[in-house]
């Protein structure tokens, strides 16, 4: 019966530090994405040569990038939530 408390402990703690290792690097991608998009404006706003098209552009993939961002984390989130149910002690 220990033996499986502390099973069921380290398979606890392995999924929290999924989760945390996660989060962590999401929101580390989610700054470098954010200040990337910053730049990226403001060198479109000042080039003269750039196209209307070409920033449209620029707006679209950061809208499918936002939204790709958000289905990551929201399955992410579902998943753990759903391992967490798992009863994994012992009848």
């Amino acid at each position: 019966m220990t033996e499986m408390m502390d099973q069921s402990q380290i398979v606890k703690q392995m999924t929290d530090f999924q989760k945390t290792a996660m989060n962590t690097s999401f929101n580390a991608v989610e700054v470098f994405q954010s200040r990337t998009e910053k730049m990226m404006r403001m060198f479109w706003d000042q080039a003269a040569w750039t196209s209307d098209k070409s920033g449209n552009m620029l707006l679209d993939w950061t809208k499918a990038w936002e939204a790709g961002c958000e289905i990551l984390q929201k399955t992410m989130e579902t998943n753990c939530a759903r391992f967490g149910k798992f009863d994994l002690m012992p009848k």
